[in-house]
């Protein structure tokens, strides 16, 4: 099956990468995270920014190229496949953030892998010259080591 309106540009780079997914799928597994250069690769090609506005640095896409691409890269390996979709969907964020906070976030440079949980707060957030630190323990969050 491949979902109308998908940007083919976009699911070869999906393809390309889940081919790489599945020779590391031992290590994910062993591991139980994405492998670094893995995770860069992903980021290079975007695939974390899927939703995140163009003007933003991101890619803009449709819900066609978003489902296909998840598809995709889970046929290589499921973790790869589900890993970019929390961090699209938590990166779609940007889309409804005030300008000014999703420039600070998302502008630039910045390609800033974002992911949430819904479990309850476990932890804090001080400030630090630069940014935040989260300190705490939390039961579980896919992608929280590659954020």
């Amino acid at each position: 099956m491949t979902f109308t309106g998908a940007d083919p540009e976009i699911v070869e780079r999906a393809a390309a990468l889940a081919a790489v997914a599945r020779d590391e799928a031992e290590a994910i597994e062993r591991e139980r995270r994405l492998p670094d250069p893995l995770v860069e690769s992903l980021r290079d090609a975007g695939l974390f920014h899927l939703w995140v506005p163009g003007e933003l640095g991101g890619l803009d896409a449709g819900v066609g190229t978003f489902m296909e691409v998840v598809r995709t890269l889970a046929e290589g390996e499921a973790a790869a496949g589900w890993v970019v979709m929390i961090a699209a969907e938590t990166n779609a964020l940007a889309q409804w953030m005030p300008r000014e906070t999703a420039e600070e976030i998302f502008g630039g440079d910045a390609r800033p892998i974002c992911v949430g949980t819904l479990n309850p707060p476990a932890g804090t957030l001080r400030p630090v010259a630069g940014g935040y630190v989260a300190e705490g323990q939390w039961p579980f969050g896919s992608g929280f080591p590659n954020a």
